[in-house]
């Protein structure tokens, strides 16, 4: 007969509170999943003068336009190639190569931004979002995406909408006439920027935001023109994350991701990129605490339980300092009394006459219930003003 004994465990239930109205850049991770010809397998990369892999020029581009442009910290890039036609270019081979090249990085677990520049159709969008909800829903790593112009109704995934992108560039050229001798002469060229290869921007941009930030009013890197949406109010409801031109640059719409249905103990604030990627962080911060510290490393005791608490909630304090978690609303920590009961129920334990303190203090095996509510700090993305003024 078999025992009730499993894996350790350590699983996180996310619940919208029904009555409630160190920075990103040292964390942030892109990851490139990417079809080339010359490299296969997985690749990590902490510096751009580390990448001395014989990487095709378009997807060399990308790595260093994450590292160059954007500052990202980490870049990993799961590359395959299936066709044996060494002359066809990697772009036109995703198809076949994306499932193994995502497959790389099944259960890796990141706390980052996925992106497949090179994959155009509906059907290999279907594919790499499916894996993201996947990687989300069944193993709890809080792995993000973004796509372009694919609606995936995903708190984890960005529709990234905004198209016919230009980038006007400087160019000095230096002539040599009887009227202008050696002058450098200032032209423009204005180039093409592929709404597909952008992403690998948008997610940079989101890897590098300070706790204080969103991407919304964000200044576009690399584009000095976009389309420009008829209904912008509209898109935004929809779930898509664009470009406009606000009369002075290139910014960012509202910071939001694809997710359009609620589900039953969420909220509306599951919408934002930005509330979502501070859960991400607090559940992969609270992740490695747990499995470097505690998990079948110290003994299972109330005071043990308590001595958790408290570390937790000093880990709590300091994200309201550095912005992530509101300062005027104390976010704490504590030991999950109602789960705790739940438990010696199942055991055979009535808990109906204990005191709270007494179901904290009984024993419960190698099981630690913990309670963690946050007061996420928004930034300010809305403003109006009242003038007034006499004559």
């Amino acid at each position: 007969m078999s025992t009730s004994n499993t894996m350790s465990k350590l699983t996180f239930s996310l619940e919208a509170l029904v009555n409630s109205v160190s920075t990103r850049a040292e964390r942030g991770t892109l990851l490139i999943v990417i079809d080339d010809k010359n490299v296969q397998g997985l690749y990590t990369y902490k510096k751009l003068k580390k990448v001395t892999d014989n990487w095709e020029s378009v997807n060399k581009a990308y790595i260093s336009t994450a590292f160059s442009t954007y500052g990202v910290k980490t870049v990993i890039v799961a590359s395959a190639h299936v066709d044996a036609d060494s002359t066809v270019n990697g772009a036109d081979n995703i198809t076949k190569s994306l499932p193994t090249a995502l497959a790389l990085l099944n259960k890796v677990y990141e706390n980052g931004w996925l992106v497949t520049p090179q994959v155009t159709s509906d059907s290999d969008k279907i594919i790499v979002t499916n894996f993201i909800k996947t990687q989300r829903s069944d193993e709890d790593y809080p792995l993000k995406g973004v796509v372009f112009n694919h609606a995936s109704d995903s708190e984890g995934i960005v529709n990234f909408t905004a198209s016919n992108l230009e980038n006007t560039i400087t160019t000095n050229t230096t002539v040599n006439t009887a009227t202008v001798d050696g002058s450098n002469v200032s032209g423009t060229t204005v180039e093409s920027v592929s709404s597909n290869s952008y992403i690998v921007d948008v997610a940079s941009y989101l890897c590098t935001l300070g706790g204080n930030e969103s991407i919304t009013n964000h200044t576009a890197k690399n584009v000095t023109s976009c389309d420009i949406k008829t209904d912008e109010d509209t898109c935004v409801s929809n779930g898509q994350l664009f470009l406009y031109n606000n009369g002075s640059n290139i910014v960012f719409s509202r910071g939001v991701n694809s997710k359009q249905t609620i589900g039953t103990n969420e909220s509306e604030a599951l919408t934002k990129i930005r509330v979502v990627e501070v859960i991400d962080m607090v559940k992969s911060d609270l992740r490695e605490m747990f499995y470097n510290n505690y998990i079948g490393k110290i003994g299972n005791s109330y005071a043990n339980r308590k001595t958790l608490v408290a570390v937790l909630n000093t880990y709590l304090k300091g994200l309201s300092t550095q912005g992530y978690l509101s300062n005027d609303s104390t976010s704490y920590c504590e030991l999950d009394i109602d789960s705790t009961k739940t438990y010696l129920e199942a055991q055979g334990t009535d808990t109906d006459d204990m005191a709270d303190s007494d179901v904290l203090k009984a024993k419960i095996d190698t099981h630690v219930f913990i309670k963690v509510k946050l007061y996420i700090m928004d930034v300010v993305e809305d403003i109006s003003i009242v003038l007034q003024y006499e004559t």
